[in-house]
């Protein structure tokens, strides 16, 4: 009877694991891990192994403190000085326009194939992106989690579906595939961008303790150490499986085939889906397509709740500090995060419309600035779950506290190798 009574608590708690694993299966998974599959084989399974592992405690901590706490993490770093707090704002502001903006285009970019679609993706991503503000600005966590939970459970099925399909045509004894022959200048970058977005930006740790706290408060009780990690645990297990499915399918579909492999997340996501057609057939691309959509539009959906939400969050704790018994906004923290999903909104459709032509480098600048504050991010967080207002059965354990400052120096040189390859090589 007590262990029914904790499945059940359990699955009732399940939410905030998900969102992370649905923010995090998108342009990371669908196009880098793809694409390494398909540049060098299973060479690169290690490096994103490693990626998984080195950020692991870094995003544990977020939903650790909240659950702990009753606060968000941006409480605690209010808590260790306003600059924090600063910091999240520039990465948000920095990071949310062109991130969201490259999510809407290629969710419209496989809506055009999927759909057979006249419009040019720009148009089509457009009016997503509205929706999916009305769908966030009307729901909020409640419907955000829903429409996210149907998402993923389309995704694993028709992921793992459509990485069965290519495990009969993948060479298991062919050596070169396991290894990375030249270790050039464009191989260290891609692996450096591949490391930076797997499984997601280190940032993404402070949005998954807000959305622990708004599931606490919408069902009314707080977290068990057990189902806060459960859920943690399961979102985070279910993304790094599915880089793994993903990093199959580029071997089987395109490694050793002498494709040049298309640059652009877009375009890619469309050549994905004729070489399922031509190595397996027609009747292959429904399978393919339906995950890759689903993946692309649960990213956005969450990235889009991602920047708001922190932002009106993080103007509440410069004002003051979060009262313990704050709902999960007040009614400034309401307007506040609607005038952010709209200035979100409004922005990436100009990216998207009128700036394709520098999108590259917006993105890049994007990607570069979370890469580099990643490190700062996890020692932060290790910070904050060793505050005093934590309780101790809720802090890390020795192996633990050791396992996570190796995986913050790895961090800082993951960073400082990142600008020495840019600016001195």
């Amino acid at each position: 009877m007590v262990k029914r009574e904790q499945a059940r608590s359990r699955l009732e708690m399940l939410g905030p694991g998900l969102l992370f694993a649905a923010t995090s299966i998108g342009v990371s998974h669908l196009v880098q891990s793809t694409r390494a599959g398909a540049l060098y084989g299973f060479g690169l399974l290690g490096v994103i192994l490693l990626a998984n592992a080195v950020k692991y405690p870094g995003f544990r901590f977020g939903p650790d403190y909240t659950a702990a706490t009753g606060y968000t993490l941006l409480e605690g770093y209010r808590r260790l000085g306003k600059w924090a707090l600063y910091l999240f704002i520039f990465v948000a502001v920095v990071t949310m326009f062109s991130a969201v903006a490259a999510l809407s285009l290629v969710t419209a970019g496989l809506m055009r194939v999927i759909l057979k679609l006249s419009w040019t993706p720009p148009q089509i991503a457009v009016p997503v992106l509205f929706v999916t503000v009305i769908v966030l600005m009307i729901g909020r966590y409640r419907w955000l989690e829903r429409i996210t939970k149907v998402l993923v459970v389309i995704m694993g099925v028709s992921t793992l579906a459509a990485t069965l399909l290519v495990l009969p045509g993948i060479q298991w004894n062919s050596a070169g595939s396991w290894f990375v022959g030249q270790v050039d200048l464009p191989t260290i970058l891609f692996v450096a961008a591949l490391v930076g977005w797997m499984p997601s930006p280190m940032d993404v740790s402070i949005i998954h303790s807000l959305w622990t706290r708004a599931k606490m408060l919408e069902i009314g009780t707080p977290q068990s150490l057990s189902s806060s990690r459960f859920d943690f645990n399961l979102g985070y297990a279910g993304s790094v499986l599915f880089a793994l499915c993903f990093l199959t399918m580029g071997v089987g579909l395109i490694y050793g085939q002498g494709l040049e492999v298309a640059t652009g997340a877009s375009q890619f996501a469309t050549q994905l889906l004729g070489l399922y057609e031509a190595s397996l057939g027609l009747w292959s691309v429904p399978i393919i397509g339906v995950a890759a959509l689903a993946v692309m539009y649960s990213s956005l959906l969450t990235a889009s709740d991602i920047y708001p939400r922190g932002l009106s969050v993080c103007i509440a704790r410069l004002k003051g500090p979060e009262p313990t018994d704050a709902t999960l906004a007040g009614e400034g923290d309401v307007r506040w995060f609607r005038g952010f999903l709209i200035a979100e909104a409004v922005g990436a459709s100009f990216i998207v419309l009128y700036l394709l032509n520098s999108f590259t480098r917006l993105i890049d600048f994007a990607t570069t600035v979370s890469f580099l504050v990643g490190g700062i991010i996890a020692l932060l967080n290790h910070q904050v779950i060793h505050g005093e207002e934590v309780p101790e059965e809720w802090r890390p354990g020795t192996a633990m506290r050791r396992y996570s400052q190796a995986c913050i120096v790895l961090l800082f040189g993951f960073a400082v190798s990142y600008l020495y390859l840019i600016f001195a090589v």
